[in-house]
C-alpha cells in the first residue's frame, strides 16, 4: 500500500469515527473516555484516531471541564491523549490564551523556550475555577474512579 493510499484510508476511517462519535451526547462521550477503551480504538494510548476529543469539543459543556482537566494535568497519560484533551478543554472553556495552552500542552512558552508545566497547570486550574464561579470544587479523586 502506498503512503497516499494509507493516508486516504486513514482519513476515511477518521471521518467515519468522528461521524459515529458526533452522534453521541456529552454524557456518552465522557462514559467512553472513562471506560478507558472504545471498541476499535484504544483511546488511552494516544494512537490512531483522536476523534473522540474533537467530538467532545463540539458537544462539551461545563460538565466536561473537570474530567478533561484531570486528563490534561496527569502527565502519566500519553502525550497525544493529553494534547487532544487539552485542545478540547481550551475549546469548551473558551480560553484563547495561546501562551498558556503551549505551556500546558508542550511545556514551552510562545518563544519555544522551556516553561514550568506545573505552574501552567496551576494557572489553568485557577482560571477554570474563577470562570466556573465561587464554590466550584474539584473532585478529590480522579473523575473516572468515582462510582
Amino acid at each position: 500500500m502506498s503512503y497516499e493510499a494509507f493516508q486516504q484510508q486513514y482519513e476515511a476511517e477518521s471521518g467515519d469515527a468522528f461521524a459515529e462519535l458526533r452522534r453521541l451526547d456529552e454524557t456518552a462521550l465522557l462514559a467512553l473516555i472513562a471506560a478507558r477503551r472504545w471498541g476499535r480504538y484504544d483511546l488511552w494510548k494516544g494512537e490512531d484516531h483522536y476523534q473522540i476529543w474533537r467530538a467532545l469539543e463540539t458537544k462539551g459543556t461545563s460538565a466536561s471541564i473537570w474530567p478533561l482537566f484531570a486528563i490534561v494535568s496527569d502527565l502519566q497519560h500519553a502525550y497525544l491523549v493529553r494534547y487532544h484533551a487539552c485542545e478540547a478543554l481550551f475549546g469548551i472553556a473558551g480560553i484563547r490564551d495561546g501562551d498558556l495552552k503551549g505551556r500546558v500542552q508542550y511545556g514551552l512558552d510562545l518563544n519555544r523556550q522551556p516553561a514550568d508545566r506545573q505552574e501552567a497547570l496551576a494557572k489553568l486550574e485557577a482560571l477554570l475555577r474563577s470562570a466556573a464561579g465561587p464554590g466550584t470544587a474539584r473532585t478529590p479523586k480522579p473523575w473516572w474512579k468515582i462510582w
